[in-house]
C-alpha cells in the first residue's frame, strides 16, 4: 500500500486534531474521578487505535485509526 506525502500528512493531522478538541475535556474529568480512568482510556484509545492501523488494508483504515489514537494517546502523557 503505497501512501503519497499527502495522505502521511493527513494521517499525522489526524492525530493531533482530536488531541486539541479532547484535552479540556479529559481535564474535566481527570479533576472530577482521578487519574485512573482516564489512564485506562488514553492506553485503550492508543491500543485500539494502533490495532487498527496494524491492519489496515487501505488509507482509510489508516486515517480511522489515526483518528482513534488522536482521541487519547497524546493525553496519556498528561495523565
Amino acid at each position: 500500500m503505497a501512501q503519497t506525502k499527502e495522505q502521511i500528512g493527513n494521517g499525522g493531522m489526524l492525530m493531533s486534531f482530536p488531541d486539541l478538541l479532547m484535552g479540556p475535556l479529559y481535564g474535566y474529568l481527570f479533576d472530577r474521578h482521578g487519574a485512573y480512568p482516564i489512564i485506562c482510556a488514553t492506553a485503550g484509545c492508543c491500543a485500539f487505535g494502533c490495532l487498527i492501523r496494524g491492519f489496515a488494508l487501505n488509507v482509510t483504515h489508516v486515517y480511522l485509526g489515526s483518528g482513534i489514537i488522536g482521541l487519547g494517546a497524546s493525553q496519556l502523557w498528561t495523565s
